[in-house]
């Protein structure tokens, strides 16, 4: 299951990025199936300087399939809004994650 992700501190958390492939035997309903991959960048000392959601829906027997509505990210976004506001992080509709200004 996706959770919210923030940055603290300069350092980018994600708190779960679910399954990524679990095609068989599990319940991929609703927020189960997703599978999203983030790709960040870093400066050399490990801080946070941007990053990307890419969102992908896993279907039973398939595997994950890119999601076009990109409802994954959109849901990432939900989540640390919700339950991560002080977070440094802004996610905006496309899944792009950058530094509050």
């Amino acid at each position: 299951m996706v959770r919210g992700i923030e940055v603290y501190k300069n350092r980018f958390i994600a708190y779960s990025l679910g399954n990524f492939c679990t095609p068989y035997n599990v319940n991929l309903k609703g927020i189960s199936g997703y599978a999203p991959i983030v790709e960040i960048s870093i400066n050399k000392d490990g801080s946070f300087l941007k990053g990307k959601i890419h969102s992908f829906l896993q279907t039973k027997g398939i595997g994950p399939r890119t999601d076009k509505k990109r409802s994954v990210a959109l849901e990432m976004k939900r989540l640390s809004e919700t339950d991560l506001p002080h977070s440094q992080a802004k996610i905006d509709s496309n899944g792009n994650i950058e530094l509050k200004k």
